[in-house]
């Protein structure tokens, strides 16, 4: 018996009263759920609407120029927004080289890239691919709301150290020296940071909570790059596997939302092997190679680590996927190579050549003996030291190395965050799924596999192998569906139900006491200033210091490095390095000769966090903060800090002081040069 079809429908007059009827409840439930709350959750998704039609409108003139599409083949639109924010960092770095990196500008471009990107979506939407084939699915969407979760968080502000020290300290130093500021005393102020200059748009515009949000953007580029890659290999039943293999290692979900690179490296290293595998069954273009290498340069100007766990394995990945179209084409082979080294070098050159004049070395402060530059106690030695029973062979470290995501699953690094226990049981056994896309799988195992090596010889962080989980996540992420109709459904069901189980797991890395305040801060439920005040030590001082001091005033930092927020030229303590009153005490005779130096840098005030001097000196693996200051040097730092200041914050170990005028010293400007 045929039925007709239910059809629920409602008349014109009865729809608009309904939305009316929506506005008053609305409007009378102002009071249960207030405007700031309704604010902190709409305006970082609207400023993300915002940022990737900035980054569409920058990215399409590239990719659609070096990536001729043929058949009627759709650009991945992640491709297109990553290179666009690659083109963004390029352009901005190149602003700060030539100090022209001002708020009206990056405004400006912005609003320019938002208005390209509008005319693109309008005019060649259907030339585009939104999102991989199986991830807007049911089970897409419900492996990802630990993601969308975290996105609720990201209007609080920012309390993660380095976040404070330099991810975004460095870039509010650019912005009001409007370009590259070189601080003598703070190795950090030399790294590469493409991710950073992304952020000054945002701080440019939104604020800090912008570069959050932008982060777990980054994030999310990652997770839909794993996701393009695991549709391309396994088809589109892998596509929301391989997404939540990414998305859900804890190592992801730590540091989601918080404005830091990890995030920008993996997106930028999947886009570069989203570029490189995207006509993956015909002969590779040298326009493709160079948008691949563009990518992955763009991925190492976030992290000197990507120069070794991003390129090498996007160059071996690239030498793969050759070999499988140019035996015995030699020359058209290293034509192709050399257009992969030439597209990455594109985004490197400036920061390479910023770094060559402030210190002659491309990489300072590391391979100083190579390269040269100012003596530095940092070094890649010291962190692979921290490697636990890492043998001194180079064969023995090549073993270790490779048994490096084993070792660091069971035993993570300190603060470097968890890998989770998926990956052990999942790669494994995707090296053994037959049927899958064969070009596209040995360049993935390649750039995974090398990824890891690189990693294990390297720093063992889980969040410094994020690159290397982008196609681990997109093999990973077969082994799912590949339990069809041979599988017995009892198999089938455990083993489901254990990678649930695993990801449930690895999930709960959300439900940390630093996010629930976060939580509870977006909720109204905490104010903003006892957040902060909770997660930062500091910031009672760092509030006084940006509420009170003058603008033309240059602040010392004794035991403290975060300077974000202050809004003030500094002169910032190196963790790495020996404290700037144990030079100059150990070279001075009084402490009034002492603040003569100190006047003589223009320094007119000094923050004093005692607390945190312990942590330094262990960071720098010696008795306490002041070491090696000689015991005369000792005392005449005691007496400089009784008697050549003037406290005018104190709350006992944590204090703000003023300097006193030098007997004899003449005035100085307190906006000259840090020496």
């Amino acid at each position: 018996m045929n039925q007709e079809p239910i059809t629920p429908t409602l008349t014109q007059p009865v729809a608009a009263a309904a939305t009316l009827l929506a506005v008053v409840v609305l409007w009378m439930g102002r009071d249960v759920m207030t405007l700031d709350v309704v604010l902190r959750l709409v305006l970082p998704a609207l400023w993300l609407g915002i940022w990737t039609l900035g980054c569409a409108g920058a990215g399409w003139p590239v990719v659609a120029t070096l990536l001729k599409k043929i058949n009627g083949d759709r650009t991945p639109l992640i491709l297109i927004v990553a290179t666009g924010a690659a083109v963004l960092a390029l352009i901005g770095t190149t602003l700060a080289l030539t100090h022209l990196l001002y708020r009206p500008l990056l405004i400006g471009l912005l609003a320019i890239s938002v208005l390209g990107g509008l005319f693109v979506l309008g005019r060649y939407r259907r030339h585009i691919e939104i999102l991989p084939k199986g991830l807007l699915s049911p089970l897409g969407g419900i492996l990802m709301i630990p993601v969308g979760a975290a996105l609720l968080l990201v209007s609080t502000p920012p309390v993660m150290y380095d976040v404070l020290h330099y991810h975004l300290a460095f870039p509010e130093q650019w912005l009001m020296a409007g370009g590259f500021v070189e601080f003598a005393r703070e190795s950090f102020s030399y790294y590469f940071s493409a991710h950073g200059i992304l952020f000054t748009f945002a701080l440019s515009t939104v604020g800090p909570w912008g570069a959050n949000a932008i982060s777990w953007w980054m994030a999310g580029v990652a997770i839909i790059a794993a996701a393009t890659l695991g549709n391309r290999l396994g088809g589109p039943s892998a596509a929301p596997w391989a997404a939540a293999c990414y998305a859900l290692t804890p190592a992801t979900l730590e540091i989601i939302g918080y404005a830091n690179a990890d995030h920008a490296v993996a997106a930028w290293a999947g886009a570069a092997l989203v570029a490189l595998t995207d006509q993956i069954d015909r002969i590779p273009t040298t326009r493709m190679m160079v948008l691949a290498g563009f990518l992955g340069g763009t991925a190492a100007t976030s992290k000197y680590l990507a120069l070794a766990t991003v390129l090498i394995p996007l160059a071996a990945a690239a030498l793969l996927t050759l070999r499988a179209f140019q035996s015995g084409r030699r020359v058209r082979a290293a034509v192709l190579l050399m257009a992969l080294v030439a597209g990455t070098a594109v985004p490197l050159a400036p920061w390479i050549a910023r770094n060559v004049t402030w210190t002659g070395n491309p990489v300072y402060p590391y391979l100083i003996s190579v390269f040269g530059g100012p003596p530095s106690d940092m070094n890649v030695d010291m962190e692979i030291k921290r490697n636990i029973d890492l043998p001194a062979s180079t064969a023995g470290r090549t073993f270790a190395s490779a048994g490096a995501l084993v070792l660091r699953t069971f035993n993570p690094r300190g603060e470097g965050g968890l890998l989770g226990p998926h990956w052990l049981f999942l790669l494994p056994v995707a090296a053994m799924v037959t049927g899958l896309r064969p070009r596209l799988r040995g360049p993935l195992w390649t750039a995974a596999l090398i990824g890891f090596l690189c990693w294990g010889f390297l720093v063992q962080y889980a969040r410094f192998l994020l690159p290397a989980l982008v196609p681990a996540a997109a093999l990973a992420g077969t082994v799912p569906p590949a339990l069809g109709r041979k599988v017995s459904a009892l198999t089938r069901g455990a083993f489901t139900f254990l990678l649930f189980a695993v990801f449930a797991w690895n999930a709960s890395m959300l439900l940390s006491n630093l996010n629930i305040d976060r939580l509870a801060t977006v909720a109204g439920i905490l104010n903003e200033k006892d957040y902060r005040f909770r997660w930062i030590g500091a910031a009672p001082a760092t509030d006084f210091i940006s509420d009170n001091l003058p603008s033309n005033a240059r602040i010392l930092m004794v035991g403290e490095a975060r300077s974000f927020g202050l809004k003030r030229q500094v002169i910032v303590e190196d963790p790495y390095r020996v404290p700037l009153l144990v030079e100059l005490a150990e070279a001075a005779t009084s402490a009034e000769d002492l603040s003569r130096n100190l006047h003589h840098l223009g320094v007119t005030h000094i923050l004093v966090n005692e607390p945190e001097m312990k942590r330094f000196a262990g960071i720098r693996r010696v008795d306490d903060y002041w070491t090696p200051a000689s015991d005369q040097s000792r005392r005449l730092i005691h007496s400089f800090l009784e008697t050549r200041v003037t406290r005018i914050f104190d709350l006992g170990d944590l204090w703000v002081a003023s300097l006193k005028a030098p007997p004899s010293a003449q005035d100085t400007d307190p906006g000259q040069k840090t020496s």
